[in-house]
Formats: C-alpha cells, sequence, structure tokens
C-alpha cells in the first residue's frame, strides 16, 4: 500500500488535472517493481492519495472485499466501515506529516491554536 501527497509540488501540476492521478500513477509503478513477485501470487497494489483519492485497481479490491466482508459477517455497512477505517489511517498520517514539519518546539504552539 502507498499513500501519495495530493498536494505535493511534484504532483500538484497533475493532480489539479484529473483527481486520482498520481494514485493511478503508484498503481502502475508498484505493478512495475513487483513484477516478479506477480510470476507466483496474485497482486493488486493499493494506492491512495492524501486527500482520499484512489487509484482505479484500489477501489475494485476494495468494492471485492467489502463485498465479502458483508457477505461473511451479515453487515450491509462493512465496506463503508473499511473505508473509513483507511480514511482516519490516512488522516492520522497527514497529521503526522503536518507536525513532522513544526520543528519540536512549535508543536506545543500548534495545539493552543
Amino acid at each position: 500500500m502507498t499513500v501519495r501527497d495530493t498536494l505535493a509540488p511534484s504532483y500538484i501540476n497533475e493532480t489539479s488535472k484529473k483527481s486520482g492521478s498520481i494514485a493511478e500513477n503508484a498503481e502502475r509503478l508498484k505493478h512495475n517493481h513487483y513484477r516478479k513477485l506477480k510470476e507466483n501470487y496474485l497482486f493488486t497494489p493499493l494506492a491512495f492519495e492524501s486527500l482520499g483519492s484512489m487509484g482505479p485497481e484500489t477501489k475494485i479490491f476494495i468494492d471485492l472485499l467489502g463485498s465479502k466482508m458483508r457477505n461473511a459477517s451479515g453487515e450491509s455497512r462493512s465496506k463503508d466501515y473499511l473505508l473509513q477505517k483507511i480514511s482516519i489511517a490516512i488522516q492520522r498520517g497527514n497529521a503526522a506529516c503536518i507536525l513532522g514539519t513544526l520543528g519540536r518546539n512549535r508543536v506545543d504552539d500548534f495545539y493552543l491554536l
């Protein structure tokens, strides 16, 4: 799994034109990186953007997994819960990145705002 920063200067030109474009690109790169693994295993890259978009293969996988979870558990909102957990994990990562840029002495000032 990978999460790319939607607002990174190196991606902003691409993401401003098409939502999910860097997640889609990340999926392609993962396929290239793990091509040897794919000879013996089923492989699905999971790629998200920091503002929540996901790649097309990731969406298909999440839909399939959500459906299997619903069938196994009987809970009709299984996929929704899965997406909520993923969203929270991405938000925590975003917060960690922001706090990491503040420096040690600035973190306390940030919490006072």
